[in-house]
């Protein structure tokens, strides 16, 4: 007959089997197997490293595609989640979602995320109308009002946004933000230069003569993909860095690279 003194002791007893149970080897090994990789993307799209789906086909872009090849050959199941910008890194940090496109560099606290290996680098140049002179830092911006995206992170221009030395107005995409380029709406866009002119080749009244770029650009990062901690993906960064590898060696990386040229 159990004593009242053991059921007082009981919960202690059994608490180290909670714990084992909750976080112990097995625990992380199934989140190790995870058969669904749950991919955070940007709303408005940005394209060519995100394409949203549209009457040309279904969701697309290089991050996409990398990701998608990658989780075929590891054989896990890929679902992607179109999200705002802040809503995305906060649903990232709460384990919602499970990746999310992204630099380093571009966020306040890297540490709170797991990286892969760097996919490609975005580089970031000055954008103006074909009649303004040509601007080569952002020394040259003073007083102007920038265009910008809702939600993005400029390193190189964070403090003097903060200071009032440059003036920043935001757009919800790269789209809207070189339409209020054209229409003068801002003296000056900040942009990422592939994507810039992918979307001038797509769009037949934003012509390629209407803007310029300055020569070199203001910032450049490594383009990867930051996934959450909330679950053990340590393994499957492993893997994620390795079949990049791969596919860096076999061509399919090119392939995919060449249907966004």
């Amino acid at each position: 007959m159990f004593t009242k003194p053991f059921f007082r002791l009981l919960p202690f007893m059994l608490l180290p089997l909670f714990w084992s149970a909750l976080f112990g080897p097995g625990a992380l090994s199934a989140f190790a197997e995870k058969e669904k990789i749950i991919l955070a993307v940007p709303q408005t799209g940005w394209p060519p490293y995100v394409i949203p789906a549209d009457n040309q086909g279904g969701d697309r872009g290089i991050m996409i595609d990398i990701m998608r090849e990658v989780t075929r050959r590891d054989g896990r199941e890929l679902t992607l989640v179109h999200l705002p910008e802040k809503r995305a890194l906060m649903q990232l940090r709460e384990g919602t979602v499970d990746a999310l496109p992204k630099a380093m560099e571009w966020v306040d606290d890297p540490e709170s995320f797991r990286w892969t290996t760097p996919v490609t680098s975005s580089s970031d140049y000055i954008l103006f109308r074909k009649e303004w002179r040509l601007f080569t830092t952002p020394n040259a911006m003073t007083g102007l009002n920038v265009g910008t995206i809702l939600g993005y992170t400029y390193p190189t221009l964070e403090d003097r946004f903060r200071d009032g030395s440059i003036l920043r107005r935001n757009a919800n995409s790269t789209e809207s933000l070189m339409r209020m380029l054209q229409r003068g709406h801002v003296d000056v866009a900040v942009a990422n230069k592939i994507v810039a002119e992918w979307i001038i080749r797509n769009n037949d009244d934003l012509g390629k003569d209407d803007f310029r770029f300055s020569e070199k650009p203001i910032h450049t990062a490594p383009y990867r993909f930051a996934f959450t901690k909330t679950w053990d993906c340590r393994e499957f960064i492993k893997t994620f860095d390795r079949e990049f590898e791969t596919m860096r060696k076999d061509g399919s990386l090119k392939a995919i690279l060449e249907q966004y040229r």
